[in-house]
């Protein structure tokens, strides 16, 4: 009689760990859906639902959705297994046209049919329509995602306007928003074209918002003023600050002489230390505060085997940039307590570079230096 119990317990159990095994506590996706042709539609912030059958079967789930604008997606996802093992659940966005992924989100899956929530983002996503993609290695699942979209701190600008032929004419006194580097790097513009048709005589004056979610991005930009045959104009070098972190950096930037004539110019500007950059500008024409008349500080400019030696009358303490043609940083940020400071190029290229200073007031200093070995 002991045996006979035994047996229907472990009959009993054997039968409780197989229903178990196979639970799946959120409800199938539609098939198929398992290529960008068969990708079902979704819309953002409402759940959608689906089963992964594991390995050798349904591996993966396709699911299109249309995005308002440039920026974020913030994922919720819920997952589940009836068993244990297995990969984690990966979630990307891919092109239209491809399997090319962009970001990666992993969300983990919960053993035994225990519900596991990960809060997890897919960023710097571009407008428009948008694929993604969820796959996992390992037993069946199921799982439920919600997809809120995270605006960037401005709108984007019209496109195409990546060249002069397509630049967005930007209006005196008007705000304009924009993007770039989304969608980096498979269909974001890295570089965006304003067409300015100034009136009336008298210096320009752009004020500026820049802004990228990475911590450890450039903390300026380059901005080129061109003519209408794209050539920049002017030797001078005119940056702008850019806000790293999330946190929008202002500035105002004064272009005199260049651009004093009526006619029409070009702002021309690119990023390309950080993705998913968005920014605010404007522009006015004619006289100038008392505090944007302030002149620049006199830097010294000494180069000596590849040690750059910067002087000023200017009191510390200092930080000092290098940047390439580009804008990038091409050696780590320096610090320093006062002038005289050193900074060592010898591991950079030959080539043209900009040596950035900024004051403990925040006014800068530039200089061109020039690398000939």
């Amino acid at each position: 009689m002991n045996h006979l119990y035994f047996t229907s317990a472990l009959c009993l159990l054997t039968f409780t760990n197989a229903i178990r095994a196979n639970a799946q506590v959120f409800a199938d996706d539609a098939e198929p859906n398992n290529t960008i042709a068969t990708a079902l539609p979704i819309v953002l912030g409402v759940p959608l639902e689906g089963r992964l059958h594991g390995d050798g079967g349904d591996e993966q789930d396709l699911y299109s959705f249309v995005l308002p604008d440039g920026g974020h997606l913030e994922l919720t996802i819920e997952g589940e297994q009836g068993t244990t093992g297995g990969l984690a659940l990966v979630v990307h966005p891919v092109e239209m046209d491809s399997g090319v992924g962009m970001t990666t989100a992993t969300a983990l899956i919960g053993d035994l049919g225990v519900v596991t929530t990960s809060v997890v983002p897919l960023s710097c996503l571009d407008a428009g329509a948008q694929l993604m993609h969820v796959s996992r290695t390992g037993g069946p699942c199921s799982y439920r995602i919600t997809a809120q979209f995270v605006p960037l701190a401005f709108a984007g600008d019209p496109e195409p306007n990546d060249d002069i032929a397509t630049a967005t004419v930007l209006l005196e006194g008007v705000d304009a928003t924009g993007h770039l580097n989304v969608g980096w790097p498979y269909n974001g513009a890295s570089a965006d074209y304003w067409r300015i048709d100034k009136g009336s005589t008298g210096s320009v004056t752009f004020h500026t918002a820049f802004v990228t979610d990475d911590p450890a991005a450039d903390a300026f930009i380059v901005l080129y003023i061109l003519d209408q045959t794209g050539l920049p104009i002017g030797p001078e070098v005119y940056l702008a600050e850019v806000g790293v972190g999330g946190v929008v950096a202002e500035d105002t930037v004064v272009v005199n002489n260049i651009m004093d004539a009526p006619g029409t110019y070009f702002l021309w500007f690119f990023y390309t230390a950080s993705v998913c950059q968005a920014y605010r500008l404007q522009w006015t024409s004619g006289a100038v505060g008392v505090q944007e008349e302030a002149p620049t500080p006199a830097i010294g400019v000494a180069l000596n085997e590849g040690l750059l030696t910067l002087t000023s009358a200017e009191d510390g303490p200092i930080n000092v940039w290098m940047l390439d043609a580009c804008g990038r940083r091409s050696v780590p940020l320096q610090t320093a307590g006062a002038f005289p400071c050193s900074v060592d190029l010898s591991a950079l290229a030959n080539g043209t570079y900009l040596a950035v200073v900024q004051l403990l007031d925040g006014r800068r200093m530039t200089a061109r230096v020039m690398l000939q070995r």
